[in-house]
């Protein structure tokens, strides 16, 4: 099983407040979905420019090895800090990839 897509989907409910969702599709038609909002206005547009980088890096690795795929975003943006955008989009992928495993597992699509 291979990551083949990744999409950063930024939505703006209310004034100031922007939520962020992303959804890694396999090449096995399995997709899973993750949030990684960021409470500061704003952040979360900070953190989908930040998805938006890591879908290079997401594309071919094999989403069951989430612990290796969560130190190589760790890793690549450590330099900005251990908090805030760091660990919004760390959350969103992982949130997205435990659900794909999940999924996997149980034999469901979409």
């Amino acid at each position: 099983m291979k990551i083949t897509d990744v999409q950063v989907l930024l939505t703006r409910v209310q004034k100031g407040r922007t939520w962020l969702f992303m959804t890694i599709a396999t090449d096995q038609g399995i997709t899973g979905f993750g949030e990684g909002s960021s409470p500061s206005g704003g952040g979360s547009l900070i953190v989908g420019k930040a998805g938006e980088v890591i879908r290079d890096m997401l594309v071919g690795e094999d989403p069951r090895d989430i612990d290796r795929i969560w130190q190589k975003i760790y890793r690549r943006f450590a330099y900005l800090g251990n908090r805030g955008p760091v660990t919004c989009i760390i959350s969103a992928v992982e949130i997205a990839l435990s659900q794909k495993t999940l999924n996997s597992w149980l034999g469901c699509r979409g």
